[in-house]
């Protein structure tokens, strides 16, 4: 039996490097993409960043390519962030 483990530290902005992420709301936003993580079944160490950009450090599932994996989380995140009246002014993902 194989063992693969690779960990990423993955860095996105938000689109037009808007300051979207308000300091206040940016736990709610960092509990819900360690759901979306997962839910992927991978594994977040640690996620921070600045309103317009987060850094993540995780354990990514060997079955999950990496494009699709992020299609998946910036996906859901951007349209979760689009709906929360805390998060007027994010646009989208960089």
């Amino acid at each position: 039996m194989s063992f693969a483990r690779l960990i990423y530290h993955i860095i996105f902005r938000t689109k037009y490097n808007l300051p979207a992420i308000e300091i206040v709301h940016e736990q709610q936003l960092y509990s819900y993409m360690n759901g979306i993580i997962q839910n992927l079944s991978s594994t977040l160490f640690a996620i921070g960043g600045m309103p317009e950009h987060l850094h993540l450090a995780l354990d990514l599932n060997p079955k999950i390519s990496i494009s699709d994996f992020m299609k998946a989380l910036k996906g859901s995140s951007s349209k979760w962030l689009a709906d929360n009246l805390c998060f007027p002014k994010f646009r989208g993902w960089g």
